[in-house]
């Protein structure tokens, strides 16, 4: 059955799709184990394409470009792979958010995240060199409780809402 739904043994807390991809990932509930696989997987069969293994839960998951998969985790960081890659390491991975990241929207160029220490933060994607990379752009802190949830409009509009019940909009450009 495991073969059937996909080969994860997480608690499904992330999910992402992009055209014929699917990437899961979640947290082991195993006593003391804090790492953790982001898995992606090749529609419709759900044939394993790889396993990337994090150092802490999968909270977040977005597919950023034509070949990019981002995660966030409960320790704070994003890592960024190509889906193209064996998914062994991170093509980059660096701690963005102070508590963990809830919540991932990417464009073609642009990365959103936002997490339990109530902080919007941009990065730009970049990939002088061949190798991606997120540079930071810019970091708010919007709440003083978590945020849960980001939203990126067509028109370059940032909706970003959390634990103390309100919604921050903004537009992009002046957030930068």
């Amino acid at each position: 059955m495991a073969k059937q739904y996909a080969p994860h043994i997480e608690r499904l807390q992330a999910v992402a799709a992009s055209g014929k991809l699917l990437a899961v990932g979640g947290r082991r509930d195993a006593a003391g184990v804090t790492d953790s696989s982001v898995h992606l997987l090749q529609l419709p069969k759900l044939n394993a394409r790889f396993s990337a293994p994090l150092d802490a839960t999968a909270t977040a998951l977005a597919f950023c470009g034509d070949d990019g998969l981002l995660a966030g985790t409960a320790k704070g960081d994003l890592a960024l792979w190509r889906t193209g890659g064996d998914g062994k390491t991170p093509d980059w991975q660096q701690t963005v958010h102070s508590g963990a990241v809830r919540a991932l929207v990417a464009s073609d160029s642009q990365v959103l995240s936002v997490g339990d220490d109530g902080v919007l933060a941009l990065h730009i994607v970049d990939t002088d060199g061949g190798q991606p990379r997120l540079r930071e752009q810019a970091k708010r802190r919007l709440s003083e409780q978590a945020l849960r949830a980001v939203a990126l409009d067509e028109a370059g509009n940032v909706a970003a809402a959390g634990a103390d019940n309100t919604i921050y909009a903004l537009p992009l450009a002046n957030f930068k």
